[in-house]
């Protein structure tokens, strides 16, 4: 979907939704074009979502201003999440060879963000404030454990929780091989853990994403797999998190 058409999408919904003048309208979808404007200028890095959110957020504060209900904003947010579409094939490189995926989107409203799976190899079981992305089939006790876990954290400092991280990581006898800024497969900081001693096969390989703050809260992404699998499930997790986007009204 190109921007053009996001944009028309976006403006159609609110023009069924609200009943001010039509210079009230155009007056405001002038502004939220000048913010969309803004945002690609100053901050190029930012995800293409992340800047529709933003144009959101300025449409929220004009409807409310025009006496629109709590309802009738939350439903411009549910509106936002539906313009994702619903599967798509990308495209992934494991072990050299290039590999045409099919993935459908998942959305959790409780924890505000959106992603794509591979439904091929696996499967979302959401739970209280932690989602689980784990292989489809199982892929067996004699195997470590291989699971991407989706985490919002709240009442806590970034700083507070990547302390934490560290603490677990040498509970478990974990060396820490990687740690710092990252831009892919998302914004934020990037803590990777192999497990101590002679490498083998199955050594566990922890890799921890910790993004920006947000309103008091971020979110932490936490990989388990093994080192046979740093190619296949790891490869598989980042390409799956590059889609990850974060949903608010801010």
């Amino acid at each position: 979907m190109t921007r053009k058409n996001q944009d028309d999408q976006l403006r159609d919904y609110l023009m069924k939704k609200t009943d001010p003048s039509e210079a009230y309208i155009e007056t405001t979808w002038e502004k939220v074009q000048a913010q969309l404007a803004s945002e690609r200028v100053e901050k190029p890095r930012m995800k293409k979502w992340r800047a529709v959110l933003i144009a959101a957020a300025v449409l929220l504060i004009s409807v409310v201003w025009a006496g629109l209900s709590t309802a009738t904003g939350q439903a411009i947010i549910q509106d936002i999440k539906k313009m994702f579409v619903k599967e798509k094939d990308v495209e992934l490189e494991i072990e050299g060879m290039k590999e045409d995926v099919h993935v459908h989107v998942e959305t959790n409203q409780e924890l505000d963000y959106v992603i794509y799976i591979d439904e091929s190899r696996y499967k979302i079981m959401k739970g209280k404030g932690t989602d689980r992305i784990i292989p489809n089939p199982p892929i067996g006790d004699d195997y470590p454990e291989v699971v991407m876990e989706i985490m919002r954290i709240e009442g806590a400092t970034r700083e507070a929780k990547m302390a934490q991280i560290k603490q677990e990581l040498a509970s478990e006898q974990m060396e820490i091989r990687q740690e710092e800024k990252t831009n892919e497969p998302i914004e934020g900081i990037v803590i990777r853990a192999i497990g101590k001693g002679d490498s083998q096969w199955d050594t566990p390989i922890y890799r921890y994403y910790i993004t920006e703050t947000q309103q008091d809260q971020f979110y932490v992404i936490k990989q388990l797999y093994f080192l046979e699998a740093a190619e296949g499930h790891g490869t598989r997790f980042d390409a799956m998190l590059d889609s990850f986007e974060i949903i608010t009204e801010e």
